[in-house]
């Protein structure tokens, strides 16, 4: 056994020996230890392991050797240093040199206590900001007034003081610290980012979170802040109904989980869930929020100058945790905040106007004219004044008119105006922020029709003196009025389609022309003066108010008490009349007059007790998070419908009607509870870890399957914290994989769907009238649940000047909430409501890239990219092909698809269009059952681009967003190519004439059988490229010199222009490829002129 040991001993002698023997020459003065372990690598082999943080307390060397051998040299070097080194066959390990135990005595009476104040930039204390040594386990957090203490350090120690969305701040530890500013980050990586019941940073985050700040959202003249989201956010489409101020728009957040459920994101303001989708009254077959016609959104109830940040919650780990609400996703929007400070009153003021985008091409006096005769001699019928009253200038038809419609009625330019004032200040114990607004936004149609805004504000946030209890108040409250047609899309349709000969829309003493044949019947295409509709105007009048307190009480050290109250008031009254005057004079003796009033609201509020806490160790940092949740909305609503008024007057009131009838009422109460907890854990900024559940419960669902669980797990490795990665790329500043899975629900649907209901038979017994069964009760029914992985890297290059992130996201969703269609004789109903296994599966391709290009004292340029790929899939549907889903679906294709013929284009024989059937064969009289191709309504890709360029005070800045997708054209939506006074876009003429003929259109014409204009409506060919490339919004300001605004006793002054909707780049033939239709109310390009004053 002795033996074996000196043998060993003798072994690692010689070992040692043999590699030390190595000749080294080295001539240095004043490097640093780095420089000269990589020249010892070069000249030896040898492999020097060493962190970076451990090199900084290394001295600069100055040696001179030649072929010295590498243990002198290495001895030589360390001599002086604050470390040592080990050997290992071929490797030297640095590491930090052991003290002896006189040092350490002699240290342990040099130790100090390092006390201080952790303050922001404005004075305010920072509480929970870590402090901690560098390259040792001490760590402390800063206690209320922010203040800390770390005990037993030498003043050879480096303190690191961070807190997020801060500059992380380096001093030597001293006993006179004092007070420690921390600067806001300039990184994006250190933003803070709002979460459910938190904030985190990119750094730190496990979770798929996009955020837009105050600074884009003021730079956009828009009064709905979803529409100052677009093409800024990956993962994020938001698209518009149509061009009406309140009009309705859609919103996904990666895809379209649910076949027929509602699919909205769930939307959160200062903590108070807001209704994604205004309460339907049943008027006019639609919702309040745009004159009945089309879904409003509750958005446009939000004062976009009112908003601090929005914020994108996608994936699981982010969304999980408001468990059966965001299955769609989560918007968060946080309000301005006081800050401290002397007072500040800040006016903003704007002025400009907003005017029709874009025309198309129409047929011209001459073109139409030969369009009609040739039609006329195609189906062998002579000219009447039946038939041809528009080509025998009857009627005030007049063939020398030339009209372009579009540009007579559609080219007024609408007035825009934003005014807004705040006061904010405060001290370091109160904060505030008062203010108000006031936008008017009119309307290119004729006539007094506008969209009117007035809101309110405020925020005050107060801590006590011992910074023990702190609260925040705060309120938003807007009352918007918006005048409109009641069918501003028939006018946007039909004037565009008049023939250019048409008759003159107003007489000479600019009363409407209706164009009377000698029966008194309007000869207008529909048979009506277009303009006759605008006095039939739809009034909508509606109130939001939302007020929430966060009240927050330090209960020890690192331990929170909490509780979020929110209330929410959403209310509307809305008017729609139809006056005599929008009949053609024929009609009127036959037709009373009537109105409609509808009012409804949506009372809600919320109460969510917490306890948080947050643990700062040696081995890390854990945040805890507990909670419960109550909610309850109650909504109310009601139609009238009035008539026999006397007067088109008098039709405002409900007063001046004759006889009224109650048209329908809503009611519903929804409750909601739920617990949930959240675990957070952050290991030196390397290692993250995330967990997240939810209990929930609703009054939608039976009591047997009102609750369920959701939960979430999220894990990140910040790799370039790794020292490998620190020595091998030094030019990757950061770099972190993230991974997380989890499930969420949705129970956007209908209150009391499965209960039974019961309605009064309309048929009494003996006088007395009885109940019948109204519904099928589904006591079944339950959560949708989607189920969400996704994937993400996120890398910073060159200090973080260059940003780049890429996000992959899969996510499934199943038991689908459908309307299912039974035998009516089975039952005595059409359908019943219930969960179905039917799968739909959403995954994208998320790309950000933010780069900062040129940073210096007078200039900057600063550009963003984002790309989304995003695809649908209908993955099973059990017995589709006997369902009455499969008119609509089919599986493996996506869910939002359009059945359609297949178009082959014109016979050369006959002029007639032909189609595919199911073999591929050519038919005119395809088989709507099972001639039919799919075609894809879903984006293929979207994003966008934005750069932002700052010249000393001059500042430009401008977003383009890009969308690839298909829409309906506009030749294939109403008549036939030929019909009687109904122009037709210019393509028309390339048509077949002859047999033998090769033409892309048909025969002009003006009959056609019922089977061949359904065919005509319904075909893939009516679906085109609807891609497009839009300058979305440009802002140039000039920031006035603080000493001008100074001598008009201004504190800072700026002016600007923004514009909107500036440019479209899309081969689309048609209005707007963003809307995809040409009957709809049309977009407008904004322009405004204002100015910034602070006083």
């Amino acid at each position: 056994m002795r033996l074996t040991i000196v043998l060993l001993f003798a072994s690692l002698i010689q070992v040692s020996a043999n590699g030390f023997a190595q000749n080294v020459t080295l001539n240095a003065s004043g490097a640093s230890l780095k420089v000269i372990l990589n020249k010892l690598s070069s000249q030896t082999g040898y492999d020097f392991v060493y962190t970076e943080q451990l090199l900084k307390t290394a001295e600069p060397i100055t040696i001179r050797v030649k072929n010295a051998s590498l243990g002198d040299v290495l001895e030589q070097i360390f001599k002086l240093q604050p470390l040592t080194y080990a050997l290992d066959t071929k490797t030297v390990i640095i590491k930090a040199k052991e003290k002896s135990f006189l040092e350490n005595l002699v240290s342990k009476f040099q130790e100090i206590d390092v006390s201080g104040k952790v303050l922001d930039e404005t004075g305010r204390p920072i509480p929970g900001a870590t402090i901690k040594v560098k390259g040792k386990s001490k760590a402390v957090i800063s206690g209320l007034n922010g203040e800390f203490l770390l005990a037993g350090l030498s003043t050879t120690d480096i303190i690191q003081v961070s807190f997020l969305g801060y500059e992380l701040r380096e001093l030597k530890a001293s006993t006179g610290l004092n007070n420690i500013i921390l600067k806001l980050a300039t990184s994006k990586l250190d933003e803070v980012q709002i979460q459910a019941y938190g904030t985190t940073s990119k750094r730190i985050s496990t979770s798929n979170i996009s955020t837009v700040k105050m600074e884009d959202l003021e730079k956009q003249p828009v009064a709905n802040p979803l529409l100052a989201l677009m093409g800024r956010v990956p993962g994020l489409q938001i698209s518009q109904s149509n061009g009406n101020p309140n009009s309705g728009i859609t919103v996904r957040v990666q895809g379209q989980n649910s076949i027929s459920n509602g699919n909205d994101p769930f939307y959160v303001i200062d903590g108070v869930p807001f209704p994604p989708q205004l309460l339907a009254t049943g008027l006019n077959g639609g919702n309040l929020g745009n004159s009945g016609r089309t879904p409003g959104n509750p958005l446009s109830f939000i004062n976009p100058s009112d908003i601090e940040s929005i914020d994108i919650l996608k994936d699981a780990d982010a969304t999980a945790i408001y468990g059966s609400r965001a299955a769609n996703g989560a918007i968060l929007i946080t309000t301005k905040r006081g800050k401290s400070g002397d007072m500040k009153i800040d006016l903003s003021l704007q002025t400009g106007f907003s005017a029709f985008t874009n025309t198309f091409d129409k047929l011209n006096t001459a073109q139409y004219l030969e369009m009609r005769r040739e039609a006329l001699k195609n189906t062998n019928a002579a000219a009447t004044a039946v038939n041809a009253y528009d080509i025998l200038n009857l009627y005030g038809y007049d063939n020398n008119r030339d009209a372009d419609w579009q540009k007579e009625m559609l080219s007024e330019k609408s007035n825009f105006s934003n005014y807004q004032l705040s006061i904010s200040g405060g001290n370091n114990n109160t904060q505030y922020v008062i203010g108000g607004g006031f936008i008017n936004q009119g309307s290119f149609l004729p006539g007094n029709f506008k969209n009117t805004k007035a809101s309110g504000n405020f925020n005050i946030n107060s801590v006590s003196n011992n910074r023990k209890f702190q609260i925040q108040l705060g309120g938003t409250y807007m009352n918007d009025s918006n005048t409109l047609p009641s069918s501003t899309n028939f006018v946007a349709a039909i004037v565009p389609s008049l023939s250019p000969n048409a008759p003159a829309l107003y007489n000479e003493d600019g009363s409407l022309n209706f164009a009377v044949d000698e029966l008194g019947l309007s000869n207008y295409l529909y048979g009506n003066n277009p303009l006759a509709s605008l006095t039939a105007i739809g009034i909508i009048r509606t109130r939001n108010l939302i007020t929430h307190a966060d009240l927050s009480y330090h209960l020890l050290p690192g331990l929170y008490v909490k509780a979020n109250l929110g209330y929410n008031d959403l209310s509307s009254d809305e008017l729609t009349t139809t006056p005599l005057a929008s009949y053609q004079p024929y009609v009127r003796p036959f037709v009373s007059r009537s109105s409609q009033f509808a009012n409804n609201s949506t009372k809600s509020w919320i109460v969510e007790p917490q306890l948080s806490y947050r643990l700062t160790k040696e081995w890390g940092e854990l945040n805890v998070l507990l909670g419960a949740s109550a909610q309850q909305a109650e909504s109310n609503g009601q139609v009238t419908t009035a008539s026999g008024y006397s007067s088109d007057e008098l039709m405002q009131t409900i007063v001046g009607a004759t006889t009224l009838e109650g048209a329908g009422t809503v009611a519903t109460n929804y409750k909601y509870n739920a617990v949930f907890g959240r675990a957070n854990y952050n290991y030196k900024n390397k290692y993250l870890l995330n967990y997240s559940i939810r209990r929930d419960g609703t009054s939608r669902f039976s009591p047997a399957n009102r609750f369920h669980n959701f939960q979430a797990v999220g894990a990140g490795w910040i790799f370039t914290e790794e020292s490998f990665v620190k020595q091998s790329l030094s030019w990757l500043s950061f770099g972190k994989f993230n991974v997380s899975y989890g499930t969420s629900g949705s129970d956007q649907y209908a209150d009391y769907q499965f209960l039974a209901t019961y309605g009064a038979s309309g048929r009494p017994y003996q006088t007395i009238a009885g109940l019948g069964l109204t519904r099928i009760g589904t006591p079944d029914l339950h959560w949708e649940e989607t189920s969400k992985l996704n994937f993400g890297l996120k890398t910073g290059f060159f200090k973080d000047r260059v940003l780049f992130e890429v996000n992959y996201a899969n996510n499934r969703s199943s038991e689908q909430l459908i309307a299912y269609l039974t035998p009516y004789y089975a039952s005595g109903f059409g359908s019943v409501t219930s969960n179905f296994p039917a799968v739909v599966k959403n995954t994208s391709w998320e790309f950000g890239l933010n780069t900062n290009n040129i940073k210096s004292n007078n200039l900057s340029w600063t550009s963003s990219f984002n790309l989304t790929i995003p695809k649908n899939t209908l993955v099973s549907f059990p017995n589709l092909a006997s369902s009455s889903y499969a008119a609509r679906l089919s599986i493996g294709e996506p869910v939002n698809i359009s059945k359609q013929f297949h178009f082959l284009g014109v016979d050369p024989a006959i002029g007639q269009y032909v189609y595919a059937d199911s073999n591929g064969n050519p038919t005119m009289n395809p088989n709507s059952a099972t001639d039919y191709v799919s075609v894809d309504l879903n984006p293929k890709f979207y994003g966008g681009f934005q750069n932002t360029f700052s010249y000393k005070s001059i500042s430009f800045d401008f977003l383009f967003q890009f969308m690839n997708k298909k829409a309906k054209n506009e030749y294939f939506t109403t008549t036939l190519t030929g019909a009687v006074a109904n122009n037709q876009p210019a393509f028309v003429t390339n048509r077949w004439r002859n047999p033998g003929d090769i033409a892309e259109r048909m025969l002009y014409t003006t009959t056609s059988s019922v089977s061949f204009n359904n065919s005509y409506l319904s075909n893939d060919a009516g679906f085109t490229s609807a891609s497009y490339i839009k300058l979305r919004n440009a802002s140039l300001s000039w920031k006035v010199p603080e000493v001008w605004a100074k001598k008009v006793f201004l504190r800072t002054a700026s002016v600007f222009v923004l514009g909107q909707n500036l440019l479209t780049i899309s081969d689309y033939y048609g209005r707007d490829p963003e809307f995809g239709s040409n009957t709809s109310y049309p977009a407008s390009r904004t322009i405004t002129f204002g100015a910034r004053l602070g006083l």
